[in-house]
C-alpha cells in the first residue's frame, strides 16, 4: 500500500473515512487490504474502496484523488522511481499475509481438464518456457513487459519465479481460509488443497507431504 510521503496516515485507523484505490474489488491487493484492516480492528465499511486502473494509480495518488493505493510491485517500482522522495510504503503484502508467496494462479475448470488434459499440460509447459526465457533474457523481457504495460523498460524489475514453477502447496492451502474469512468464497466450499495441483508440472511435489519432505531435506 502506497501513500504520500507527507501524509499523516500511519495506521489502519487513520484511513477511516478516507479513500483507497484498488485495481479490482476482491483482487489480491484488495484482499491484502482487508486482512490489514481486520488485523487492526477497522471495519471495512468505514473505508471507501474505489477501483482505479493500474496504469492510473500513481497519477491518482500524486493528484490526491485517493489517499492510498494498492499496487502490484511492477507499477509500484515505476511510480517510486519516477517520484523520488514523494511516496512511502504504508505496508507490504508480506507484512500481513502468510501466503504472500502465492498470489496469482491460472485456472481451468474440472470439466475442461478432464476433456483436455493434453492442452492443460501443454499450457503449463508453455508457461515454463516463458519464465525460462525471462530468466535467460532479462533485458528482452523488460522490453516486452514495457510494451505491454507502457512503463519504461529502465523502470521495470525483472519478475522472479519459483524453482520449476512449482505451486507452493502450503501457501495455496492457507489461501482457502483467508478467502473464506473475508467472504470471497463460502465457508467450507473448498478444501484447502483441492483447488490446486502440480500434476501437470513434472518434477513438482504432488502432495503437501512431499513438499514438506523436500524442504526438510534442503535444510
Amino acid at each position: 500500500m502506497l501513500k504520500w510521503a507527507d501524509s499523516d496516515i500511519k495506521t489502519a485507523k487513520d484511513l477511516v473515512g478516507k479513500t483507497v484505490g484498488v485495481v479490482t474489488l476482491g483482487a489480491y491487493p484488495d484482499i491484502a487490504l482487508q486482512v490489514w484492516f481486520y488485523n487492526n480492528g477497522v471495519p471495512l465499511n468505514q473505508v471507501r474502496r474505489t477501483q482505479v486502473p493500474l496504469s492510473a494509480m500513481c497519477d491518482a495518488l500524486l493528484r490526491h484523488q485517493v489517499d492510498v493505493v494498492g499496487m502490484y510491485s511492477l507499477f509500484y517500482n515505476a511510480c517510486e522511481k519516477t517520484n523520488p522522495g514523494k511516496l512511502r510504503l504504508l505496508f507490504k503484502d508480506s507484512d500481513i499475509l502468510p501466503s504472500a508467496k502465492l498470489y496469482s494462479a491460472y485456472v481451468f475448470t474440472d470439466d475442461y481438464i478432464k476433456a483436455n488434459r493434453g492442452v492443460v499440460r501443454a499450457y503449463v509447459a508453455a508457461i515454463k518456457d516463458a519464465t525460462a526465457f525471462v530468466k535467460a533474457n532479462p533485458n528482452r523481457a523488460k522490453d516486452i513487459i514495457s510494451k505491454a504495460t507502457n512503463i519504461s523498460s529502465d523502470l521495470i524489475v525483472v519478475p522472479n519465479y519459483p524453482k520449476g514453477n512449482c505451486i507452493d502447496l502450503q501457501s495455496a492451502a492457507r489461501w482457502v481460509k483467508i478467502m473464506s474469512d473475508y467472504d470471497a468464497i463460502k465457508q467450507g466450499s473448498v478444501k484447502p488443497l483441492e483447488w490446486v495441483t502440480n500434476e501437470f508440472n513434472p518434477g513438482c511435489p504432488l502432495t503437501l507431504k512431499q513438499q514438506l519432505a523436500q524442504q526438510k531435506r534442503k535444510k
